[in-house]
């Protein structure tokens, strides 16, 4: 998930020209839901659908491997929130009460 925060923040650095970005992280039960959103100047998304290369699809791509799911919701000149939902896994130890 590292990962999948930094390019985040990446984006937000190159192409958002945000003045302000705010972060959220909440635990519900055993998922980690965690929204990165900036004033910046969003995106088309379905522009970008039909671009290859673009970091988005990596993200997905990212989350998908942890078992999460990541999401955006953008519209231009109204800033981007990004969406990662993670499942938490307890160990063995934690599981079997040691």
């Amino acid at each position: 998930m590292s990962l999948g925060l930094r390019e985040a923040f990446t984006n937000i650095l190159r192409h958002a020209e945000a003045s302000e970005v705010e972060i959220s992280m909440e635990l519900h039960a055993a998922l980690l839901v965690l929204e990165v959103r900036d004033n910046g100047r969003g995106l088309d998304l379905e522009a970008l659908s039909d671009r290859p290369g673009h970091g988005l699809e990596h993200l997905r791509v990212r989350m998908s491997r942890l078992g999460g799911l990541f999401e955006i919701r953008s519209r231009p000149k109204e800033g981007t929130t990004v969406i990662f939902r993670v499942p938490l896994q307890r160990t063995e130890s934690e599981q079997e009460g040691r």
